[in-house]
């Protein structure tokens, strides 16, 4: 990356890489991530990714014997604690990334303390071809150094 001319502007640039560098190899680790979950009596286990979607299901043939309802709660249990598994380890593989802030309301899209009119204003990096560059081009059209 060329230099700015701004040492202040450089620094943060820099950072910035660190970031986005440190972000693709924890977004490699997040794909290959899951969760693991087990009904109480561990008779319906489950696995989910990172994003709570199901990826396995296992019933034990005992289970069956436990009626349409009884059965119905072992999997939503299952399928909970999985989920509650896979959010933890989300939380603790970018937590450097996000040093602090509530992973949950992230997820959400609300992040605290930035108002909504000032959220709406920021660019979406994530669909850049460059994004350093595009970082760099949107501080200079919107902000005076």
């Amino acid at each position: 990356m060329d230099p700015t001319g701004n040492p202040e502007i450089d620094r943060y640039m820099k950072v910035i890489q660190d970031q986005l560098e440190q972000a693709t190899n924890i977004q490699s680790q997040l794909a290959e991530l899951s969760g693991e979950g087990a009904s109480a009596d561990e008779q319906v286990r489950a696995t989910v990714g990172p994003s709570g979607n199901l990826m396995a299901l296992t019933i034990e043939p005992k289970a069956m014997r436990l009626g349409s309802e009884a059965l119905a709660e072992a999997v939503l249990e299952a399928v909970r604690v999985a989920t509650q598994n896979a959010v933890e380890k989300v939380a603790e593989l970018t937590e450097p990334l996000l040093a602090g802030e509530n992973l949950a309301q992230m997820m959400t899209g609300n992040l605290p303390g930035v108002s909504s009119d000032l959220q709406a204003g920021i660019p979406d990096l994530s669909k850049s071809g460059d994004p350093l560059q595009d970082a760099l081009k949107h501080l200079k059209s919107n902000y005076r150094f």
